[in-house]
């Protein structure tokens, strides 16, 4: 199935694939449990090394933390993609985000330098590519994770047609 992103009437916004909410869930998720671990086989490992004894309620806390995690980052993911758009106007590139810090920024054509297109391994799988537009300064850097693979290879030389039609002098 091709995934065709929704376009408002007379602009060319764009949003992302569905599927990047599933990359950022399992990324948010991971690096939640990897700490949720950590913190907990450290307390286990102070208290053998002690004579502190742990609270009886820690077997509980992990798994409320884990429970908290899993409610948190799923309504973060939902949250994330609803706030992602972008688009290509005449001038340059427009990105919105932002869940809670709400971030507008635009990299104009004529500053963009490079255009690379990069995949995870949950990315792959699940058929979508992120796009990284690049210029002279490291502050310019900009991202569009959750690009369809049907339509990746459009964005890229759309950018890259536009990149080059500026000396940006």
């Amino acid at each position: 199935m091709v995934f065709a992103p929704p376009v408002a009437p007379g602009t060319t916004e764009r949003r992302l694939h569905p599927k990047v909410r599933v990359v950022w869930w399992i990324g948010w998720v991971v690096s939640d449990f990897v700490m949720i671990g950590l913190l907990t086989g450290g307390a286990i490992v102070v208290d053998t090394n002690t004579d502190t004894s742990l609270p009886t309620g820690l077997p509980w806390s992990a798994v409320a933390l884990v429970a908290l995690s899993l409610l948190g980052r799923t309504w973060y993911a939902f949250a994330a993609y609803r706030a992602w758009r972008y688009r290509f106007t005449a001038e340059g590139v427009e990105l919105h985000h932002g869940v809670f810090w709400k971030q507008a920024s635009a990299m104009p054509y004529h500053r963009l330098q490079q255009v690379d297109v990069g995949q995870g391994p949950l990315e792959r799988w699940l058929g979508m590519s992120s796009v990284q537009l690049r210029s002279a300064a490291a502050t310019t850097d900009a991202s569009i994770p959750g690009i369809s693979q049907s339509e990746v290879d459009d964005v890229r030389r759309l950018l890259m047609q536009r990149a080059g039609r500026d000396d940006g002098t």
